[in-house]
């Protein structure tokens, strides 16, 4: 046995089947090794010690985006997505980068994006990097492929967008106080999307909340954990305990964080984190769940919605983002063909496997392309900036269409 703990999780795959459809990588390559139950095949044997760890096993593990759409098309509750990131992890030990790779890799999730202020202070020299036009100079002289990259950069924020966590800030309710609750503030969301935080708040204000947003929270540890640093995922998840102790409801308006912090049970064990996991709500599910304030202001737009896979598939909520986007006046919805299948980002894989990614794009444009909508609705940073970058329009996050209308009241 190679990795602790998964021989009843791999034993509960029948190999029926019936992931292969919903599978992106397998509607690429057409191979049972790029399938979820192909990919569960490798693991077990390897675990069992009937395959030695290769190249080839471990392209075929890699490949694998984590969308856990496969979880959802299981009729045997495969954990697929805990068996992937256990395997990628195992991979991470027993073949690490390079010295100078781990090293940046190190650096940058350990230094960079714990710190609020260090990956602010980044952002705000983008912005004037994109203020200025070196965009367009650099671009001239980057080979292809950084090229490309460096054109998903989406368009940044103004510093004057940021209010530094310099000690905890509540914010009152507007109109009758309903209750209190508790806003993690994410890093990329806070970094890339302040304008989504801020709105995020006002929702909850216009809804009648009190919101504490507690300056010591910090990364949810979703970027350690799949990175294979399970120690220090541990280390940013006990900060965060620390931080939200009042038993008032965590809310989370990025479909990543939410679905890691609800996993906290991965790290501590399933009666250490029962409460904190209780506690964990996406802004949507809250909103459905409490009864939000239909919005009386028109927002004249059509747009579709794609599905988070951290939002549709780990967590389960489909509805609730569909029953708000359709409380909005004047808003045109259009539902894709296959809203719930992943766009490509899946994190930073649109980096290290940016072929694939960007063919996995390209069928999730074609369905957006079909509907007629002229914006695409969503629910987590990774799908906003991937998004953005396909169609070349602004995507929106739902708390920012939700805000609008609840503004266009007064108007």
């Amino acid at each position: 046995m190679l990795i602790e703990g998964l021989e009843h999780k791999l034993s509960q795959c029948v190999h029926c089947g019936m992931c292969l459809s919903v599978c992106p990588t397998y509607k690429i390559f057409g191979y049972e090794t790029d399938s979820p139950r192909g990919r569960i095949t490798l693991i077990k044997a390897l675990n069992d010690g009937r395959l030695v760890l290769n190249e080839e096993f471990a392209d075929h593990i890699d490949r694998c985006l984590d969308c856990r759409a496969c979880q959802t098309a299981c009729p045997s509750g495969v954990e697929y997505g805990l068996i992937i990131e256990e395997a990628k992890a195992y991979l991470y030990l027993k073949n690490p980068p390079n010295f100078f790779v781990k090293l940046l890799l190190r650096i940058v999730t350990r230094f960079v994006i714990p710190s609020r202020r260090v990956l602010r202070t980044l952002t705000s020299f983008l912005f004037v990097y994109q203020k200025l036009r070196i965009n367009k100079l650099v671009r001239k002289v980057l080979p292809t492929k950084l090229r490309e990259l460096e054109k998903m950069l989406p368009p940044l924020p103004s510093p004057s967008k940021y209010s530094y966590f310099k000690k905890d800030i509540v914010y009152g309710p507007i109109g009758e106080k309903r209750g209190r609750v508790y806003f993690f503030a994410g890093c990329v969301q806070d970094a890339f999307f302040p304008n989504v935080n801020r709105d995020t708040i006002d929702v909850l204000r216009y809804n009648g909340y009190e919101v504490v947003v507690p300056s010591a929270q910090t990364c949810c540890g979703a970027v350690h954990m799949h990175g294979g640093d399970p120690e220090y995922a541990k280390v940013v998840a006990k900060k965060n305990m620390e931080a939200f102790s009042e038993n008032i409801p965590i809310i989370v308006n990025a479909a990543g964080c939410g679905a890691f912090l609800k996993e906290y049970n991965r790290l501590f064990g399933e009666e250490e984190t029962k409460e904190w996991r209780r506690r964990i709500k996406d802004i949507n599910e809250f909103l459905a769940e409490n009864g939000f304030r239909k919005p009386k202001g028109w927002v004249n737009m059509k747009i579709t919605y794609q599905d988070p896979c951290h939002l549709a598939h780990a967590q389960g909520i489909r509805s609730q983002p569909r029953e708000i986007l359709k409380s909005i006046p004047g808003l045109d919805f259009r539902e894709m063909k296959h809203p719930d299948t992943c766009c490509g980002s899946a994190g930073v894989y649109n980096i290290v496997h940016r072929d694939i990614s960007m063919r996995i794009l390209k069928m999730k444009l074609e369905d957006i392309e079909r509907t007629g909508a002229d914006y695409v609705v969503t629910a987590n940073p990774g799908c906003q900036i991937q998004l953005t970058y396909g169609t070349g329009k602004r995507v929106y996050h739902i708390v920012e269409l939700l805000a609008e209308a609840y503004r266009n009241e007064k108007t």
